[in-house]
């Protein structure tokens, strides 16, 4: 990425004025709108003082479902994850490189992993209590894209086991750390050109505008290439910084996959 990659003249002379604000810009517009980045949901590490319950486990399965409802991503097969794991012989807490390399073995271009930070259970009141760290990461650089916590309690049911209202505990907590991770608009943008310094220049819709800060993942037709983040935005134009990958050509097409 040594130099600006040229574009046909007509859309060089476009974008000038895009810059310039005396033209809309049309491209992201113009592309489909659908572009559904995989998230590999990985289990969690356990509560230190309840290790033998499977917690973790089960924070991740609702965690996969909370973010099958609420994330504009795909989650990823479960079973397949756990084989290879298994396979791999990690386990949680997962080191950053684990969660690359099982995510990409995937095809997931995102991977979701976490902790159970504190579970408390109070067998005389029938109270669980729990509090969720999620982290998002890119798996091409291992970058990390958003974190969320989620905290909630339940209360057992006449006659049901204290595991019950735990259940619940762990899903409503899912379901928080969910949408905070999925509340943004998933807008994609079009790569136009890359920057003598390495910046990648992009055209993004009109509304939902993509703002500064905001993350998208760069995909090459199916595959995904890379990861940019946006450092400065105005109308369309978006002037952002790669967080993995390179060699990015107009063409290529971005999804917001965290703000």
């Amino acid at each position: 990425m040594t130099g600006l990659r040229p574009a046909p003249w007509p859309l060089a002379a476009l974008l000038a004025l895009v810059a310039l604000g005396l033209v809309p810009a049309c491209f992201a517009e113009d592309a489909p709108s659908v572009l559904t980045p995989s998230v590999a949901v990985f289990p969690f590490a356990d509560p230190a003082d309840l290790p033998d319950r499977m917690i973790g486990r089960r924070a991740a399965d609702a965690t996969w479902a909370a973010l099958r409802t609420d994330a504009p991503w795909e989650p990823a097969d479960p079973a397949w994850l756990l084989r290879l794991c298994e396979a791999e012989g990690v386990q949680a807490p997962f080191a950053v490189g684990h969660l690359q390399m099982l995510g990409q073995r995937m095809r997931a271009p995102l991977a979701a992993a976490g902790l159970v930070e504190t579970c408390e259970l109070n067998p005389r009141r029938g109270i669980a209590q729990v509090t969720l760290l999620v982290e998002l990461v890119e798996t091409l650089g291992g970058n990390s894209l958003a974190s969320a916590r989620g905290v909630a309690s339940a209360t057992r049911e006449q006659g049901e086991p204290l595991d019950g209202a735990l259940d619940r505990a762990l899903t409503e907590a899912a379901t928080d750390a969910a949408r905070q991770l999925a509340s943004f608009d998933a807008a994609s943008a079009i790569v136009v050109a890359t920057l003598p310094d390495g910046r990648v220049l992009m055209d993004g819709p009109a509304e939902p505008r993509i703002k500064q800060g905001a993350k998208l993942v760069i995909f090459r037709g199916a595959d995904v290439i890379g990861a940019v983040e946006v450092r400065s935005s105005r109308l369309t134009v978006l002037h952002t910084e790669p967080l993995a990958g390179e060699g990015f050509f107009q063409g290529d097409r971005g999804v917001v996959v965290a703000r």
